[in-house]
């Protein structure tokens, strides 16, 4: 039996260094700040780290309430007005939808803005204390628990803290690249099987976010690399559902919109992309305004890959504004008061890892209106009603049907939901971590 580990290191490179507000960093930045409040239970020490190269920097705690760090990543707020109106007039004379999003890059992306990049990380390196690699050895585990497909350097270092003894988990979130590469970037199944083997090679421990997703590694990986006799162990952990104690104040336009008791808008929280499937919701409304057309919907996410067709037709809609919105750049207090207030959460996806909302719309006890698919019947059981998925029909059918039960009943009658918190969440993903020190083999063989 080997000794139990000193020291548990969690790398949020992605995560800081872009300051994105998607799920992953959710999960990355929850799972740092509940393992630091859980370190003398655990009888370890927790490590927060930035890889750089083959070092890596310890992060202090205070960078995650540092609102210089965490504030949304809208660049166009950083520029002059002579600036958009040059790269607009730019854009109208040489219609590229790929230079628009260099010069107008949507909340979230950073386009030709990679400077501000730059200005973040001066930043962070203020709050950090420089480490060696050489210290990370025997009876340490580092933790991947980020989006190592869009930052593969991370490898080089995991590969030498291995080298020198130490244990490695990584957090695997979906594998829709390889299982639906429909709704990704072409060739991104490509990068994400070189981002797979990149975690084969180095990987003691895979730590899905669900069953199901576990269940499909279990599945694909023997068929993906079918020469490898020997495979990481996999095992799954649940999200948690709470959010972030913010201080910062709820949005004007949330207030404006979620706070009219009488009508609230339905809610979809997701980044735009063709999997989440915004064009069935859309479909589902234009049937429910022809009965219905003061309901209200309420769009909530980043501009995702191939979403510019998507938001114009939304943009371009005679309802927007009055029945129809989109808010790109949303903090947690403003959307705990969305999901507070809203009507009801739609979530009409094609394909999730976990899709977050569904737990968060739970835990704020709302109605869910979701697509029938098996990672939605694992994290909402019983507690949501099912739509049969890309079906705008059946999909309008259940918004009337809540449209009706809404005038005649208390609008409280949803009790709320408790979902495992992120203390929960975070004490799962770590006990499986650690347990690489407690286990005579690290490694499995594939069934």
């Amino acid at each position: 039996m080997e000794q139990g580990a000193k020291r548990l290191l969690i790398d949020c490179t992605h995560t800081l260094t872009y300051g994105l507000k998607t799920g992953v960093q959710r999960v990355v930045r929850s799972i740092i700040r509940e393992a630091k409040r859980l370190e003398i239970q655990l009888g370890v020490e927790v490590v927060p780290i930035i890889v750089d190269g083959n070092s890596f920097r310890k992060v202090d705690t205070d960078t995650w309430t540092d609102p210089a760090l965490n504030e949304p990543l809208d660049f166009l707020k950083h520029v002059p007005m002579w600036y958009k109106l040059c790269a607009k007039q730019l854009c109208r004379l040489v219609p590229n939808a790929r230079l628009r999003r260099w010069l107008l890059p949507d909340p979230g992306h950073r386009g030709v803005f990679r400077w501000i990049k730059r200005q973040r990380k001066k930043g962070i390196s203020k709050l950090e204390q420089s480490l060696s690699v050489s210290t990370i050895g025997e009876n340490d585990v580092l933790l991947l628990p980020d989006a190592y497909w869009a930052y593969p350097q991370v490898w080089n270092f995991a590969a030498e803290a291995c080298n020198n003894g130490a244990k490695i988990a990584v957090v695997i979130y979906d594998l829709i690249p390889i299982t639906h590469p429909q709704f990704v970037r072409a060739g991104s199944d490509k990068v994400f099987l070189e981002y797979l083997r990149n975690v084969l090679d180095n990987a003691d421990l895979l730590i899905a976010i669900s069953k199901t997703v576990r269940d499909e590694l279990r599945r694909e990986l023997p068929r993906l690399f079918p020469n490898r006799s020997m495979l990481p162990r996999v095992e799954s952990f649940r999200l948690g559902a709470e959010f972030d104690k913010s201080t910062s104040q709820v949005r004007v336009e949330a207030k404006q919109l979620f706070g009219r008791i009488e009508n609230p808008p339905y809610l979809m929280v997701s980044t735009f992309d063709p999997r989440k499937n915004h064009s069935t919701l859309l479909e589902a409304f234009e049937i429910l305004w022809k009965t219905n057309p003061k309901a209200k919907l309420c769009l909530v996410g980043g501009s995702g890959w191939m979403s510019e067709d998507l938001l114009k037709r939304i943009k371009a809609h005679s309802r927007f504004g009055q029945e129809l919105f989109v808010y790109h750049d949303f903090d947690d207090s403003s959307l705990h008061y969305c999901y507070s207030n809203a009507k009801a959460v739609v979530c009409p996806s094609f394909v999730e890892g976990f899709n977050l909302p569904i737990v968060e719309a739970l835990w704020h006890g709302k109605k869910l209106i979701v697509s029938d698919i098996p990672i939605h019947r694992e994290v909402g059981g019983n507690n949501c009603e099912y739509f049969e998925l890309g079906n705008s029909k059946s999909l309008a059918a259940a918004l009337e049907n809540w449209e009706k039960e809404y005038i005649n009943k208390d609008r409280s009658i949803l009790p709320k939901i408790s979902p495992i918190t992120w203390r929960e969440s975070t004490k799962e993903v770590l006990l499986h971590s650690l347990s690489l020190c407690e286990s005579s083999s690290a490694r499995l063989k594939s069934a």
